[in-house]
C-alpha cells in the first residue's frame, strides 16, 4: 500500500487550489477487506520572503574575461578596473636559424561590441612587468601594492572601440573580435627568448615557469573615461628574424616571422582590480534597506527563505503518509534607471549564505539542494527556481532548523554551458558557474512579491 501511494502521488496534477480526492478500491482477494483511501494534494503560497543589500567587493575572479577601464553612469555608479595577469607558454618557441628577436606585443582581443560606454573617447593604457608572483586566491579587492614598480613601464598605447586608427595603435579587423597590439620592452621578449633556449622543459609547467620566469604583467588605465572594455583573450606576440640557407634558391635567405607564444589560459591565475563607487540613488536604496543587487564585484543580497514556515504547514494535522510534491519560488525585480542601458544580471545563483565561499573555491556546480541558478527572465521581469523540492524534502528529515539552514544569498554570476555528445544525443548542461566580475548589471529585487508555491500531499486510511 505505501508504494501504490507513492506511484499515485508522483502521478497526481498540482492544481492552483486545494483538491480533495476520494476512492474505493476493492478487489475480489479472499481475505482483503475494503480500504478506503482519502489523498489531499495540497497548494500554499501565503509565504513571505525577506532579504536586504551588502557589499560584495571582496570576489574572487575566475574568468578568463579582463575588464579595463573607467566609466561613470548617471544611476549605477562608477567602475574602475584593471587586470593582473600570468601567462602561460602556448607553443614551442621556435630557435633554429634565428638572428634576433625584434618585439614583443601585448595582444587584446576584444569580441565586436563588448564594452560599455563612449565607443570613440580615446583612453590610455600603460602595462608594467610584475615582479612578485600573484597570489592565489587572489581577490577583485587584493592590495597588489608591491607586485610591480609603476616607475618603470614596459608599455603604453592609447585605444579607442571606433572603426578608425588612433595615434600608436594597430588594429586587426575581424567579424568576431577587434584586436590592439601594445608594443612591449624588447628586453623581455629576448629575455624569454634566451630562457625558452637554455631550458624548455621549465616552459611546460605552469608554477614553474610563473614562479622562475616570467611573473606575468599589469595592465592599468593611464588616462581617460568613459568606457569599460571585456577583453576576452591577452596573449603575447614575439616578432623575429630568421636567417638560413635556402636550398630551394641556393642562396642565404632571411624570414621575418612572428608567433603567438604565451596566452591566459585556466591553469594560471588572472584577475579584475574593481573598485564600485554606487550612486547616490542606489547608496539610498541600500540604506533604506532595499534589496539591491549589482556587479561587477558591487552589491549581493542576503534573504531569509520562510523554510520554517512551510515545513511548520506541512507538519499541521499529519497524515498516516504525506509527500511533498514540488516547491517553486518567483522573484520579481525592478530595473534601475541609469543612461547606460544597464540591466539585471543575466544570472544570478541563489546559495546558502554559509555554502556560498565554498561554492566558488570548489568550482561547484548548482545542486537544487542547497545551490540553485536561474536566467533573468525579461518578459516578466523575474529569476524563476523550477525545483527546490530536494531542500525543503531534506530540512523535513531535522529535527531542529537552524538560521544558517534558510538563509540565503542572491549574487551575480557567469554561467557557461557545456555541450555533451552529438547528434541526436547532444545535451547542453551548465559547465561552470563563476563571480560576474566582467558586466556592469544592477537591480532592485521586489522580495514582498515573491511567489512561492509550495505543494504537497497527504493521505489516511480508513479500513
Amino acid at each position: 500500500m505505501h508504494s501504490r501511494f507513492h506511484s499515485r502521488l508522483a502521478g497526481a496534477l498540482i492544481l492552483p487550489a486545494l483538491i480533495v480526492f476520494g476512492s474505493c478500491d476493492q478487489t475480489s482477494n479472499i481475505g482483503q477487506s475494503v480500504i478506503d483511501e482519502n489523498i489531499e494534494i495540497l497548494i500554499d503560497s501565503a509565504f513571505t520572503v525577506s532579504g536586504s543589500s551588502v557589499r560584495n567587493n571582496n570576489v574572487q575572479s575566475r574568468t578568463l574575461t579582463q575588464l579595463l577601464g573607467d566609466i561613470d553612469i548617471d544611476g549605477y555608479g562608477s567602475v574602475q578596473s584593471y587586470f593582473v595577469s600570468q601567462f602561460m607558454p602556448a607553443a614551442n618557441i621556435e630557435t633554429d636559424d634565428v638572428a634576433s628577436i625584434d618585439s614583443l606585443r601585448l595582444i587584446m582581443r576584444v569580441p565586436t561590441g563588448d564594452f560599455i560606454g563612449d565607443s570613440i573617447a580615446p583612453m590610455g593604457l600603460t602595462v608594467y612587468e610584475l615582479e612578485r608572483e600573484l597570489p592565489y586566491p587572489i581577490y577583485t579587492d587584493t592590495s597588489l601594492d608591491g607586485f610591480y614598480n609603476t616607475s618603470k613601464p614596459i608599455g603604453s598605447s592609447i585605444y579607442t572601440m571606433a572603426n578608425f586608427r588612433l595615434d600608436s595603435l594597430s588594429k586587426t579587423e575581424s567579424t568576431t573580435y577587434r584586436e590592439f597590439e601594445v608594443p612591449l620592452d624588447v628586453t623581455l621578449g629576448r629575455r624569454l627568448f634566451e630562457a625558452y633556449k637554455a631550458d624548455p622543459a621549465s616552459f611546460s609547467d605552469p608554477e614553474v615557469f610563473t614562479s622562475r620566469i616570467f611573473k606575468g604583467l599589469a595592465v592599468q588605465n593611464s588616462f581617460g573615461s568613459g568606457r569599460l572594455t571585456r577583453i576576452g583573450q591577452s596573449l603575447l606576440r614575439l616578432y623575429y628574424t630568421r636567417k638560413f640557407y635556402s636550398e630551394e634558391l641556393q642562396r642565404d635567405s632571411i624570414q621575418h616571422l612572428s608567433g603567438n607564444y604565451f596566452g591566459v589560459t585556466p591553469e594560471i591565475v588572472t584577475n579584475n582590480q574593481l573598485s564600485y563607487t554606487p550612486s547616490d540613488k542606489i547608496e539610498r536604496l541600500v540604506e533604506q534597506g532595499e534589496a539591491i543587487v549589482a556587479a561587477p564585484a558591487a552589491y549581493e543580497v542576503k534573504m531569509r527563505f520562510p523554510a520554517p514556515e512551510i515545513l511548520s504547514r506541512y507538519n499541521t494535522n499529519k497524515a498516516e503518509f504525506q509527500l511533498i510534491n514540488t516547491l517553486t519560488m518567483s522573484l520579481p525585480v525592478e530595473l534601475i534607471d541609469n543612461n547606460a542601458d544597464i540591466t539585471p544580471p543575466s544570472y544570478i545563483l541563489l546559495v546558502l549564505s554559509k555554502d556560498k565561499d565554498k561554492f566558488f573555491a570548489d568550482n561547484s556546480l548548482p545542486d537544487n539542494l542547497h545551490s540553485f541558478y536561474a536566467a533573468y527572465n525579461s518578459s516578466t521581469q523575474s529569476y524563476d527556481f523550477s525545483d527546490m523540492r530536494s531542500y525543503i524534502t531534506e530540512l523535513a528529515e531535522k529535527e531542529n532548523l537552524e538560521e544558517a539552514d534558510y538563509t540565503f544569498t542572491i549574487t551575480p554570476v557567469t554561467v557557461t554551458m557545456t555541450t555533451n555528445g552529438s547528434g541526436y544525443y547532444q545535451t547542453t548542461v551548465v559547465g561552470s558557474v563563476t563571480p560576474d566580475v566582467s558586466t556592469a548589471s544592477a537591480a532592485r529585487f521586489l522580495l514582498d512579491k515573491a511567489k512561492i508555491i509550495f505543494a504537497y500531499s497527504k493521505q489516511s486510511l480508513n479500513y
